[in-house]
């Protein structure tokens, strides 16, 4: 849990050595942002952006930016990740240049039922519909449910419950073992991730 300058610095050294990143937020009641979820490989660093709003300066905030999210050797990924990108450039000092390796997962899954030969884990027999959230892909990959439940919880007291800081940190890993999953059965094909997105941009 990031609620400290100390330990905010720490979580940007560790950020920097990864190429590939869950990114996930969750609102507060007035829609403000509450946390920033952001997972790789090992760990979740959830920051309390509610908190550390007005405990970093605007120059701290920039480094966040220029070093992760606008980092395009860095691929961020998750579902609605443009509305998430928005709520995080209203609430915070940070321009976020949308062009630097961003994927919504929702579009990607989409797309990859345009792709000769791949199958999801849990194919379905008929293709989804508009609606493929985080929930529509945990299912396709891993058969299992992915309980929203908490997302409607009240996240501007603090401290946050055991349960809402586990349900942050599962949203944005689970980002991250969908898109591996996905990129597990095009390298199957001879194809990466790539190959997706430029389908996804005619």
């Amino acid at each position: 849990f990031v609620d400290s300058e100390k330990s905010y610095w720490e979580m940007l050294e560790k950020l920097i050595t990864h190429k590939v990143a869950g990114l996930d937020c969750e609102q507060q009641v007035n829609n403000d942002l509450s946390t920033i979820q952001i997972a790789v490989k090992d760990k979740v660093f959830i920051i309390d952006a509610m908190t550390l709003q007005k405990g970093l300066s605007k120059e701290a905030w920039m480094e966040l930016g220029s070093k992760f999210f606008n980092n395009a050797k860095t691929v961020k990924l998750g579902c609605g990740i443009f509305h998430d990108i928005t709520t995080i450039e209203r609430f915070l000092p940070i321009k976020i240049d949308k062009k630097a390796s961003f994927i919504d997962l929702s579009v990607f899954g989409k797309n990859l039922f345009i792709i000769p030969r791949f199958k999801f884990p849990f194919h379905p027999e008929e293709q989804p519909g508009n609606n493929l959230g985080l929930s529509a892909l945990t299912k396709l990959c891993f058969n299992k449910n992915l309980n929203k439940a908490l997302a409607i919880s009240n996240w501007t007291v603090r401290p946050l419950r055991s349960e809402q800081l586990k349900y942050a940190a599962l949203d944005a890993h689970v980002a991250l073992d969908i898109f591996h999953t996905i990129n597990n059965i095009l390298e199957q094909l001879n194809l990466s991730y790539k190959d997706v997105l430029k389908c996804q941009a005619k």
